[in-house]
Formats: structure tokens, C-alpha cells, sequence
């Protein structure tokens, strides 16, 4: 299990931030098993810690322009009606141990 900083950055038509939110979550997996499902538009349920669980993507959405490395991760995500959003993710904490 470890625990990643998830942003979500709400974009307009002209590219400026209109909104953020961010949380921090448990995932239930590996840093790359989070990538590779963000890379391939798969979400995945989270407990989030600061109160604002879910999943880590939408439902019936677009990602494009995936760059991650060993603790970060952008994305772009489009929804269905075309609203923006870009992703950020950091690695903050490995090998949580659940008693």
C-alpha cells in the first residue's frame, strides 16, 4: 500500500486554472501498477484520508499527455462534454503496513 498526493486542476477554454482541489489517498498497489493504470485510463476505487474518496480518475473520460517517473505523474483528462483537467500525482509514502 502507499499514499500519493493526488491535484486535480480544473482548466478553461484559454488554459487558466479556474479551480484545485487535492487529497491525499491509500492505494491498494504499487507507485508503476497506479501509473501504468492512469497511462491506460483504468481508475481505480482510493481511501482518501482527507475525506474526499472515490476513484482515481472519472468515468467516461480521455487521457492524454501522461508523463510520470519514479514519484510524480501529469495527466490531461477530458471528459465526455470536453472540460479539462489536469492530474497531478506525488508518491509521498511505501510499504504502509496495515495491522
Amino acid at each position: 500500500m502507499i499514499q500519493i498526493i493526488e491535484t486535480n486542476l480544473s482548466i478553461d477554454n484559454n488554459d487558466w486554472i479556474k479551480d484545485h482541489q487535492s487529497r491525499l489517498i491509500e492505494f491498494d498497489g504499487a507507485w508503476k501498477e497506479y501509473c501504468y493504470n492512469i497511462h491506460n485510463g483504468e481508475s481505480n476505487d482510493v481511501r482518501s484520508l482527507t475525506g474526499l474518496s472515490g476513484n482515481t480518475l472519472p468515468k467516461n473520460k480521455k487521457i492524454v499527455e501522461v508523463i510520470s517517473d519514479d514519484f510524480h505523474l501529469r495527466c490531461k483528462v477530458i471528459n465526455g462534454l470536453g472540460f479539462k483537467t489536469v492530474k497531478l500525482a506525488y508518491l509521498v509514502r511505501t510499504n504502509i503496513v496495515k495491522c
